[in-house]
């Protein structure tokens, strides 16, 4: 077998868009990746829509399993025994989600998850509803997830599941994943033009800066005014929470300091993010929907999830009180 392809025949400097960039980590993090995965609409002459990257992760995904240093992937993939199924929006700015993922009305989520076929047609109503209403949705075997791909964080989308990551920190994965396991992935002549230059700089680039320089070039993407101020405090966000109190009382604990235990109070997911960073400034906010659904007596999706707790009553699109006990009658699970 040749050896991987040689610097002198690479482009020195190829233009590498966005969706590129974006499909190479999460190819190196085990997911089968679709870019621009196209969805058609059922009606002639109307416009569709199409998912920048559409991606895939099975939950016992391992790379050099049988070696003596498995690869650790980013994470933002926990380990969690259910099959990950990615809608990413890809932008050159701010992280942001497009229309068609937040706007009901279009029916473009039911049309993506028929397209892709992971859930039963008698569930795609349902997943599609909570992604609209909660940007997430979670049965037995899976989640599907939301990722907001972009030159900076939108701090509007803090407080959601939304996953976001900067191309700062996705260009670190990469720089870090292609020199660690530089011998290992020295064989990929399969590999497109981006990932063979890609690896090629990774390692001609003993530093991260010089080498996230060379691709915000290619990228013709401005790089974030202080790298060293957006990656920090986005890394405590996907840290996992080990701490007392456990995340359910934490966002209980929020919930009833926001609403003082006004039963008719009404409110949204991101309405505790105050409220939660004020006492802990280190919790992952992507944990607040989740715990809201579990605990919630009438939400759609809570029967997936193990919590006996009844705390919150589900008013739709995203919104939440508390349970009332005189008058709210609980979902058959």
């Amino acid at each position: 077998m040749n050896k991987s392809t040689s610097r002198a025949r690479l482009p020195k400097g190829p233009y590498i868009s966005t969706e590129n960039l974006a499909y190479w980590f999460f190819r190196l993090n085990g997911c089968l990746t679709t870019v621009n995965f196209l969805v058609h609409h059922e009606r002639r002459g109307y416009q569709g829509t199409d998912v920048d990257i559409l991606a895939t992760r099975f939950p016992f995904r391992q790379e050099l399993a049988m070696s003596n240093r498995p690869m650790q992937d980013h994470p933002v993939f926990s380990v969690d025994g259910l099959i990950d199924v990615i809608i990413a929006e890809v932008k050159s700015g701010r992280c942001a989600l497009n229309g068609p993922w937040t706007d009901p009305d279009k029916s473009n989520m039911q049309r993506v998850l028929y397209a892709v076929g992971v859930l039963p047609p008698s569930l795609v109503e349902q997943a599609a509803q909570s992604l609209y209403s909660d940007h997430y949705y979670q049965d037995a075997r899976c989640r599907l997830r939301l990722f907001a791909l972009g030159r900076e964080i939108n701090r509007d989308l803090a407080a959601t599941p939304v996953v976001q990551l900067s191309w700062d920190q996705i260009i670190e994965f990469i720089h870090s994943r292609l020199r660690t396991y530089r011998d290992e992935k020295s064989q990929h002549s399969q590999w497109d033009k981006v990932g063979q230059w890609l690896y090629h700089r990774a390692n001609e680039h003993r530093q991260v800066d010089q080498f996230a320089r060379e691709v915000f070039e290619a990228l013709d993407v401005l790089p974030t005014a202080g790298r060293e101020d957006t990656t920090g405090p986005i890394r405590a966000t996907t840290a996992r929470w080990s701490r007392e109190p456990k995340v359910k009382e934490v966002v209980w604990e929020a919930v009833l300091e926001l609403t003082d235990g006004d039963k008719t109070w009404v409110f949204a997911p991101r309405d505790l993010n105050p409220v939660i960073t004020q006492r802990y400034p280190d919790f992952n906010l992507r944990n607040v929907t989740p715990e809201l659904i579990a605990a919630c007596a009438n939400h759609p999706s809570r029967h997936h999830f193990r919590e006996v707790l009844v705390r919150y009553w589900w008013i739709g699109h995203g919104q939440y009180r508390l349970f009332d006990p005189d008058s709210d009658q609980p979902s058959a699970s």
